[in-house]
């Protein structure tokens, strides 16, 4: 399985959520054979959190691959009894899309060669473009 370079999908960064907030990291994984989608999860009350910056990471573009991921992951969520979904997509990485867009927010970069004074007046008032 080729890596994901996102921090959002190390066991690292799984560890870190389950220490720090105190809840169970869980996965949703599937296979076939060199296409795969994974996505690491917390559940809650019967609702599904990406871990930050989420979505179901995959390395196949193929539609029919990402319709069989969608209907599996519906039968997950069934099975495992979760009611709603609630994911920030991760807008650098390769994912499949789940369900509809509830909430669009703006991308935001900040240029960290600026002082921080400079960081602090545009964070706090309004988000810098890029």
């Amino acid at each position: 399985m080729k890596k994901c370079k996102s921090i959002f999908y190390t066991k690292a960064y799984a560890r870190f959520i389950e220490d720090s907030e105190r809840v169970k990291v869980n996965y949703f994984k599937i296979r076939e054979g060199k296409n795969f989608a994974f996505f690491p999860y917390v559940l809650k009350d019967g609702i599904l959190f990406s871990l930050r910056y989420g979505g179901i990471y995959t390395n196949c573009r193929k539609a029919s691959f990402s319709e069989r991921v969608q209907i599996h992951f519906k039968e997950y969520c069934r099975k495992n009894n979760i009611k709603k979904v609630q994911i920030r997509e991760n807008p650098f990485i390769q994912v499949i899309k789940i369900g509809k867009v509830v909430k669009r927010e703006p991308f935001v970069c900040l240029d960290l060669t600026k002082s921080n004074h400079q960081l602090k007046n545009e964070i706090s008032g309004r988000h810098a473009g890029c």
